[in-house]
């Protein structure tokens, strides 16, 4: 699969501007997430994700396809941009224009890490507690 995508980026150009990099170590993820300039995850299926909330946490742009908890935790042209899935035409275009735009880029990142409150642990588990309390009281 390596020498594919190897030759696929070189057929299109991008061969020096990308790295693949295999299995990395857990300890060198957050370095690697911190250094790309947008996180990309092109999902059909995600429960809440902790990846989308673990990158950003560590600051760093993302776009995402709109699918299950993605939309929880990145609000469309508020924290980052939102894709539907499978739209292959729509995610090139995301990126291209999140790449474009180094404030836009900023922007996402201070309101991603502003809104990490909303998943901290006292926030969450005492939102659950309330709505368990409410329902047992009907």
């Amino acid at each position: 699969m390596l020498d594919e995508w190897t030759a696929l980026a070189s057929k299109l150009g991008v061969a020096g501007r990308v790295q693949f990099l295999g299995n990395v170590p857990y300890e060198r993820i957050p370095a690697l997430i911190r250094a790309a300039e947008v996180f990309i995850l092109n999902s059909e299926y995600e429960g809440l994700s902790h990846t989308l909330l673990e990158v950003s946490a560590l600051g760093t742009p993302i776009v995402c396809t709109g699918v299950c908890g993605n939309p929880e935790v990145v609000e469309d042209g508020v924290n980052g941009l939102l894709v539907p899935s499978g739209d292959s035409a729509a995610l090139g275009a995301a990126i291209a224009k999140l790449l474009a735009d180094k404030g836009l880029q900023q922007r996402f990142v201070d309101e991603g890490l502003a809104r990490m409150d909303r998943f901290a642990r006292d926030t969450t588990f005492g939102e659950v507690e309330r709505v368990l309390r409410e329902v047992a009281e009907r």
